[in-house]
């Protein structure tokens, strides 16, 4: 899941756009470890060509690792920030937790890889990462969790913080549906199948 935030980030970094395109073969090495994928097999898996879209539709973490690794560990750090990582989200809750994020100058560039894949140098919370992929839903908005109801009429009157540039939010949006289309088609024929929803 933390792919999302991997991919939004250099996105609106401009560290790529959207056509960037990157060959796995399965693994990606850094500093002779071999981040793979969860279906590699030495000498058996192939390379194959992947846009964004197929980042997600694989899951692909050689992807998302070499993203991280592209952006570098300051840049990656800033965003990872930005989503609200290593802070608590203000949730009307007593003992949330902020999570654990190294600082970026802490990073080998193994740590800076597997980060990008939501491991290495970040330990997050559930909550955390709900409101940050809800970052992506909200056109690149963050809204503070609540468990209060909030009335229709109040609803626009909700402070919001703008994180991502409202194009690079859409843009994964779109990769992300796109990706679980494919998926539901090819080869889940009743995964992301939700009665009432498209």
């Amino acid at each position: 899941v933390f792919k999302i935030i991997t991919v939004s980030s250099a996105l609106d970094s401009e560290t790529i756009d959207a056509s960037y395109r990157f060959m796995d073969p399965g693994y990606l090495e850094v500093d002779k470890q071999r981040i793979k994928n969860h279906d590699y097999v030495s000498g058996k898996t192939p390379s194959v060509e992947l846009g964004l879209k197929e980042l997600f539709e694989r899951s692909s973490n050689p992807f998302a690792a070499h993203l991280a690794v592209k952006m570098g560990p300051e840049i990656f750090y800033k965003y990872i920030r930005k989503f609200g990582f290593a802070s608590k989200t203000g949730i009307e809750l007593d003992g949330e937790s902020k999570g654990i994020l190294d600082g970026w100058n802490k990073w080998r560039r193994l740590d800076t890889a597997t980060t990008g894949i939501g491991q290495g140098s970040i330990s997050v919370t559930p909550l955390q990462l709900l409101t940050a992929v809800n970052i992506i839903a909200n056109a690149g908005n963050r809204v503070r969790p609540t468990l209060l109801k909030i009335p229709k009429a109040k609803v626009d009157t909700i402070e919001t913080q703008r994180v991502i540039k409202v194009e690079t939010a859409n843009l994964v949006r779109d990769l992300l549906a796109a990706s679980i289309e494919t998926n539901t088609k090819t080869r889940f024929s009743i995964s992301g199948k939700i009665p009432g929803l498209a």
